[in-house]
């Protein structure tokens, strides 16, 4: 059986495109958003925030590796404002901005 927090989740991993934030996700899964923060902090070593920001830049580094979508289309897929902020993001991880990477990873 899976525990709130892997639940809130799963939510989040299969809904990138949606406005993520603490209360959203507490909202899934039934938990004040006080709480929620509290234990996911807690259960996995990262804030929902961070945690959120990390699985929508995986997503994207997928789409780069395998798709000719725009930056943009990316952008809003995975859950970015704009491509401007997944650049700023994916450069801030990784060092490398993702049109750099899609031209290192094909």
């Amino acid at each position: 059986m899976s525990t709130p927090i892997e639940k809130a989740i799963v939510w989040a991993k299969n809904n990138l495109h949606l406005n993520l934030n603490v209360y959203s996700m507490a909202e899934q899964v039934h938990m004040s958003p006080r709480n929620f923060h509290r234990r996911f902090t807690r259960e996995v070593g990262s804030t929902p925030t961070k945690y959120v920001e990390t699985i929508r830049l995986h997503k994207a580094k997928s789409h780069l590796e395998l798709s000719e979508k725009s930056l943009e289309d990316i952008a809003r897929e995975t859950g970015f404002s704009s491509a401007d902020r997944m650049r700023r993001s994916f450069i801030r991880s990784f060092n490398v901005s993702p049109s750099d990477y899609r031209e290192r990873n094909r």
